[in-house]
């Protein structure tokens, strides 16, 4: 099978005032691919400037080629903190076709991108608001790849 090396950078998320008994939150981001079960990665907590969780954390995922061009793969982000008692807790999440972020690239395939999305909030934080802002890039594909080896 085919794949293409996905790169993403998540930077931070702006807009969203995320405070838990007067005290900002222990923020995160969980990153996993819709269409591939074996994807999950997540960031460090956030470092916090003004209101603004901050991660500048990059992560490395391999999508399958058809999957791709074929829309049948979407990126979704959850943003979540931590809590002492009863688990960890999502507050929002962001989903967005890989292939909108492929045909975004346009000729510049393997050029580093900026993206802004607005969040999905969950029922419990409203009005809805905030964006997460991110970068991202698609690798060279490599052909007749069978996971065996880094890419």
């Amino acid at each position: 099978m085919d794949y293409r090396p996905f790169e993403i950078n998540l930077t931070c998320l702006e807009g969203l005032e995320i405070v838990h008994c007067l005290f900002k939150v222990h923020a995160y981001a969980v990153v996993s691919i819709v269409g591939d079960s074996s994807s999950r990665q997540q960031t460090p907590v956030g470092k916090y400037f003004g209101d603004k969780p901050t991660w500048n954390f990059p992560m490395r995922f391999c999508l399958e080629e058809s999957k791709l061009r074929q829309n049948q793969l979407v990126l979704m982000v959850q943003l979540r903190y931590s809590r002492i008692f009863g688990g960890d807790k999502t507050i929002a999440e962001v989903h967005i076709p890989f292939k909108k972020l492929l045909d975004n690239c346009g000729d510049n395939i393997w050029d580093t991108q900026f993206g802004v999305h607005q969040v999905i909030m969950t029922p419990s934080i409203k009005p809805p608001r905030g964006y997460l802002y991110f970068s991202y890039k698609f690798g060279e594909k490599i052909v007749n790849w069978d996971g065996s080896e880094g890419f």
